[in-house]
């Protein structure tokens, strides 16, 4: 899962240490062709991070688990090149979920039998184009906020900024519960809310755990400030529904 160099780090880029978040320049040090040691944090004397041995179904479940360790290693110490495919699929998933609720709305109110799912037309891309900008209002306001709480209320004083890269990648990668739009759409569940709730629920969980890993804040202000974002989406989708005269 780890993409390393030989003295155990990766281009142009910090590592932060999974027990307490500082700041580390290696994983591990080589001494010799043989030996190699997992390298120690300078602030809690611990090793920077314990899951570069381990297999990725471990650190996976450990992450489904919202442990906090998890997190740091995934957002932090780990090279991973396709988050705008993950924000693509995001995209795809949140405007067909759109789309299939108007067109049952307009099946419902409509006396003409019409299939459930038939051929993408222009409406498909309208809703592409509105669950981006939802994205881009999520995300943007969750940066500005991150920004503000990183200046009053981090809790640890020597924690470094994380990088507006590493902010928007980890909150794609906490946006994983997007993918059960996927056997939502398959099952017809789409328009379920007790389902919608519980993928809503897994994407906040993980959005709060992502956000208080990255700045470093506790879980009650990550969850305001991740809270501040759904609710500015939900902004932008009530002027949708409801534009201006």
């Amino acid at each position: 899962m780890s993409t390393m160099n030989k003295t155990g780090s990766m281009p142009d880029s910090k590592f932060r240490c999974i027990h307490c978040g500082h700041s580390a320049p290696e994983l591990c040090k080589r001494y010799n062709a043989v030996i190699i040691k997992l390298a120690n944090c300078e602030r809690c004397q611990k090793q920077v991070d314990m899951y570069i041995e381990f297999d990725p179904v471990i650190i996976l479940l450990d992450t489904v688990l919202q442990k906090r360790h998890a997190y740091r290693h995934v957002i932090f110490n780990t090279q991973f090149e396709a988050y705008w495919k993950l924000a693509f699929f995001y995209v795809i998933c949140d405007a067909y979920v759109m789309w299939t609720r108007e067109k049952t709305l307009y099946e419902d109110a409509s006396s003409k039998e019409e299939p459930y799912f038939y051929a993408i037309e222009w409406d498909f891309y309208i809703m592409c184009i509105k669950a981006l900008v939802e994205t881009m209002v999520y995300f943007l306001t969750v940066i500005a906020c991150g920004e503000l709480v990183f200046r009053f209320c981090r809790q640890s004083p020597g924690i470094e900024r994380p990088r507006l890269k590493t902010v928007a990648n980890g909150l794609l990668l906490a946006s994983v519960g997007k993918f059960l739009a996927v056997p939502a759409i398959v099952w017809g569940q789409s328009n379920n809310l007790i389902y919608v709730a519980l993928a809503r629920l897994v994407i906040v969980v993980s959005s709060v755990q992502a956000f208080s890993v990255m700045w470093e804040v506790r879980s009650s202000i990550a969850l305001v400030t991740v809270g501040s974002g759904f609710l500015a989406q939900a902004l932008v989708r009530l002027l949708w529904s409801h534009p201006f005269s």
